[in-house]
């Protein structure tokens, strides 16, 4: 009879610590950078459908954009603008904007986008609606432009 109380409060236990954690979503980190990692911002702009990339493989960072499936611009970036562009792309996922934001689901949303952040074997997405709110996707699209236009 104890036994079976005693499983019962651990199994309780257990599923309260586990719907805690549920309850806190896991946020990605900026640093430590790992060696492998990258950045895929895709949206839609008009009716066409953009891509811009950033990734770091070692000692090596490049990004390229895509429109449609058309590689527009290829380049190596350097790294430690890659590291600061990372950092960027992390704090914008970080700072919860999804609240804010139309849900990229949503029938009014004619503009959504996804970001998508690799550091080693971890991965974070996020998907959305453009706006114009200053801060937002947009911005983060032209600070990623710019580094790949920067050479290295």
């Amino acid at each position: 009879m104890k036994s079976s109380s005693v499983f019962t409060a651990v199994s309780l236990a257990f599923i309260a610590a586990t719907v805690g954690c549920a309850s806190q979503p896991y946020q990605p980190q900026a640093l430590p950078l790992r060696p492998e990692s990258s950045i895929e911002i895709s949206y839609l702009l008009g009716h066409r459908q953009h891509r811009l990339i950033v990734a770091n493989k070692g000692d090596n960072a490049s990004a390229q954009t895509f429109s449609e499936r058309a590689i527009l611009e290829h380049n190596v970036v350097d790294r430690a603008r890659y590291e600061e562009f990372y950092k960027k792309a992390v704090s914008f996922v970080q700072t919860g904007h999804t609240g804010q934001r139309t849900v990229a689901s949503s029938p009014i949303c004619r503009s959504p986008y996804s970001i998508i952040i690799k550091n080693g074997p971890d991965t974070w997405t996020e998907n959305g609606c453009r706006s114009n709110e200053e801060g937002g996707i947009g911005r983060l699209v032209r600070d990623g432009e710019f580094l790949l236009y920067s050479q290295k």
